[in-house]
């Protein structure tokens, strides 16, 4: 499969799991409880996990994750276990709406920028002029359906957290520094 089509097949995947957790998580949470979704999270993570240190330490081809991994992933940590750590830091450390809008900046924002960034030609080039205007347009609508006008700078931090690291993966910083620039926000202004 041609790099192109390998990244827009991942993003995808991206969102479609992505939406799936959060719908998950919402369903678990509202019939079993807080703790309910704690445990599923811990079992979430620990397979995420095992994955990758079968894939990085013994060399398995898991299906997912071989057809959709970067060469970088093969070796360590992969974007999406890197992704549900950082969105399980969010779910415990934040209000629930500032979470649940960081984790959605993550999960479609990203995605945005990085379809934008593939039909655009830019590729992976993060600073391009079109992948930042998605990453904005999409973390700004979903902060302000989400959380108002908190939500909006939450929108801006979730794109400059995307936009102006290189070598720490944004999984971890977008709902980390919006989410820390949210609670903030709520903390000082509501």
């Amino acid at each position: 499969m041609k790099q192109k089509g390998r990244e827009l097949l991942r993003k995808v995947a991206h969102v479609l799991i992505g939406t799936g957790c959060l719908a998950g998580a919402w369903l678990v949470s509202n019939f079993y409880g807080a703790y309910a979704l704690e445990l599923a999270l811990a079992g979430v993570l620990a397979a995420l996990v095992l994955a990758d240190i079968l894939i990085a330490d013994y060399g398995w081809k898991l299906p997912l994750y071989h057809n959709l991994q970067r060469k970088h992933e093969i070796e360590g940590l992969h974007t999406a276990t890197l992704g549900f750590v950082s969105s399980v830091i969010a779910y415990k450390l934040f209000a629930l709406p500032i979470a649940i809008a960081a984790i959605a900046m993550l999960i479609y924002g990203d995605a945005a920028a990085a379809i934008v960034g593939i039909l655009t030609a830019s590729g992976r080039k993060k600073s391009s002029f079109w992948r930042v205007l998605a990453m904005l347009a999409v973390s700004v609508a979903i902060g302000w359906f989400v959380f108002g006008w908190i939500g909006v700078v939450m929108g801006i931090a979730a794109t400059l957290a995307e936009c102006l690291t290189k070598k720490i993966d944004d999984a971890i910083t977008i709902p980390v520094l919006a989410g820390i620039v949210g609670q903030l926000l709520a903390h000082f202004f509501l």
